[in-house]
């Protein structure tokens, strides 16, 4: 359901509640947060209903000789914020703008988080984060950046938009921060 505001964060399209740490996790949740599984992802959500959508059977070979066969269960998101697998920052379409992207993700992932304990944070070996699903953009709703840097992703809606009173202009915000560096307030 859309948001009765012009602008928002992308969070706001998000299915699932996205968990910022473990304690987070064990109070909102009432259970124990699983151990933290240091060769994934990071994975701050869960879809405990998680069913899958797809089965294939892979035949792993070593020297051309059939080793065995694995079977691997996978669920569809069809919408996820496209991110970057090596940044996780938001991609930009042909368009210029972020968009969404199906996700395709292991059956007993999507039903577990995988969120690292705090001494482990800011460490800069964690990984990208596996991204949130999101629910599709309704009538109005649209991708386009916060920033003129294209860094931060927000939700455009312009059904209420255009019933918003007269904000400032571009260039009355220019005016305004030339004004208060002048003044010395920035």
């Amino acid at each position: 359901m859309s948001v009765n505001l012009p602008r928002y964060g992308v969070i706001c399209l998000y299915q699932f509640p996205v968990y910022q740490s473990r304690e987070e996790y064990e109070k909102l949740t009432g259970k124990p947060c699983p151990e933290w599984q240091s060769d994934k992802n990071p994975k701050y959500w869960e879809d405990v209903e998680a069913q899958e959508n797809f089965e294939f059977a892979a035949k792993t070979t070593l020297n051309g000789e059939v080793t065995g066969e694995q079977s691997k269960k996978l669920v569809l998101y069809p919408q996820v914020l496209a991110v970057s697998a090596k940044t996780g920052e938001a991609l930009k379409g042909i368009d210029g703008k972020p968009y969404l992207a199906p996700l395709w993700v292991g059956l007993e992932t999507a039903r577990s988080v995988n969120i690292p304990p705090k001494e482990k944070l800011g460490s800069g070996e964690l990984g990208v984060p596996v991204p949130t699903p999101c629910r599709a953009l309704e009538e109005g709703e649209s991708l386009d950046w916060l920033d003129d840097a294209k860094t931060m992703p927000i939700v455009r809606n312009e059904l209420y938009e255009a019933a918003m009173p007269a904000m400032f202009t571009r260039a009355d915000k220019e005016m305004l921060y030339k004004i208060a560096a002048k003044v010395g307030v920035l």
